[in-house]
C-alpha cells in the first residue's frame, strides 16, 4: 500500500513539472491576471496548485527525500532528468512596465528554475551515462537566468551560484561553460547590481568563478588569463571583502 502510495505520488510530481502544466503555468502567470476595468475593485485570483511556481519550486526537495528513502524509485530519474531540463530551459522575460503581480510571479518563476537546476546536477550525478549529452545544452540557460535574476532577489541569486557550484562537479559541464568565461568576469552578470548581492554574495561568486577557472586554465587564453589574475588581484586588495 505504501509503495502505491509513493508511485502515485511520483506520477503527480512528474505531472507537475510536465511541460504541458509549465506552459498553462507560464500562461496563467502573464495572462491570467487581467488589468481591472475602471471603477472595478482589482481583484487577486488564488492560484490552483498545480499553477504554482512555489508548487514547481519544491518538487525537487520532494523528489529528492523519496530518492533516498526508495532505492527502487532511482528508476525514474531519466524521466525526472527531462521534466528538470524542460524546466530550465524555459526563457521568459519581464516586459518593459510589469506590474507588481507579474513582478511576483516572474520571481517565483526564476525561484523553481534555479531549485530545479541543482536538482539537475544531482540527477545527472546519479545518472553519470546522460551527463555529455545535457551538460552541453545547460550553460546558455544558466547565462540566462544569471542575467535576468531580479536585483532585488539577494536569496534567490545566491541559490543560483551555488546550483553553478554543483554543476560544475560535472566533469563535461566544465567544458561547455568555456565560451561563457568572459560573461562570467564581469561582476554585473556574475554578482548582479542589487546591492545585497554585491555585499553578501561577492565572495560566493568569486569562489565559484574561481573553481571553473581551476579546471578549465589550460583552454584560456592569455588575454583572459591576464584579466583573471589582475581581477582576483583587485579583489584581495578589497577590504570590503571578509578574510
Amino acid at each position: 500500500n505504501t509503495e502505491k502510495q509513493i508511485m502515485q505520488l511520483t506520477q503527480l510530481l512528474q505531472h507537475a513539472q510536465s511541460p504541458q502544466n509549465q506552459a498553462r503555468q507560464v500562461k496563467y502567470a502573464t495572462e491570467g491576471i487581467a488589468q481591472p476595468k475602471p471603477d472595478t475593485p482589482a481583484k487577486e485570483p488564488l492560484l490552483r496548485g498545480m499553477f504554482s511556481f512555489k508548487v514547481v519550486t519544491d518538487c525537487p526537495f520532494i523528489i529528492v527525500f523519496l530518492l533516498q528513502l526508495h532505492k527502487d524509485l532511482r528508476a525514474h530519474i531519466a524521466a525526472f532528468i527531462t521534466l528538470a531540463l524542460g524546466i530550465v530551459t524555459h526563457k521568459i522575460s519581464l516586459p518593459p512596465h510589469p506590474t507588481q503581480s507579474l513582478k511576483a510571479h516572474y520571481l517565483d518563476f526564476v525561484s523553481a528554475q534555479v531549485k530545479t537546476l541543482s536538482f539537475l546536477a544531482y540527477c545527472l550525478n546519479k545518472q553519470m551515462g546522460e551527463e555529455n549529452k545535457i551538460m552541453t545544452s545547460v550553460p546558455p540557460y544558466v547565462m540566462h537566468l544569471l542575467h535576468h535574476c531580479p536585483p532585488g532577489a539577494a536569496s534567490v541569486r545566491k541559490d543560483l551560484i551555488i546550483a553553478i557550484k554543483h554543476i560544475l562537479t560535472l566533469r563535461d559541464a566544465r567544458a561547455a561553460f568555456l565560451p561563457y568565461v568572459d560573461e562570467l568576469m564581469d561582476e554585473r552578470v556574475l554578482v548582479g547590481n542589487g546591492l545585497s548581492c554585491l555585499e553578501l554574495h561577492r565572495s560566493l561568486a568569486y569562489s565559484t568563478l574561481a573553481d571553473l577557472i581551476q579546471y578549465i586554465r589550460t583552454e584560456l587564453s592569455y588575454a583572459q588569463l591576464q584579466r583573471i589574475v589582475i581581477m582576483f588581484q583587485r579583489n584581495i586588495l578589497d577590504e570590503s571583502l571578509p578574510v
